[in-house]
C-alpha cells in the first residue's frame, strides 16, 4: 500500500518517486506470488540498493542515507516517503 494519492505523486522528493514505488511494489507482490519469501525479497532489494547507492553517491552519501533511514526507524516514523 502506498502513502500517495491516486495520481501516484510523492509529496516531495525525486521525480516519479510514486511511479517507481508502485512498480517496485508490483514486482515484490509478483515475487511473493511466485513463492519467494519476503525475507528473500528484502535481502535482494538491500543488496541491489546498496551497490547502486554507493555507485551513484559514493560511500559517504550512502552511509548518510542509511543513517537517516535508521533514525526514522528508531523514531517509528512512517516509511514509504522520500527522504529529505
Amino acid at each position: 500500500m502506498s502513502v500517495f494519492d491516486d495520481d501516484r505523486t510523492a509529496p516531495s522528493g525525486p521525480p516519479r518517486f510514486g511511479d517507481a514505488q508502485a512498480l517496485l511494489g508490483d514486482a515484490i507482490a509478483d515475487a511473493q506470488s511466485d513463492g519467494i519469501t519476503i525475507e528473500t525479497v528484502v535481502s535482494v532489494l538491500l543488496c541491489e540498493a546498496l551497490s547502486r547507492m554507493v555507485s551513484v553517491g559514493g560511500q559517504r552519501w550512502a552511509a548518510d542515507m542509511l543513517e537517516r533511514i535508521a533514525v526514522d526507524l528508531r523514531s517509528a516514523r512512517a516509511s514509504g516517503e522520500p527522504l529529505q
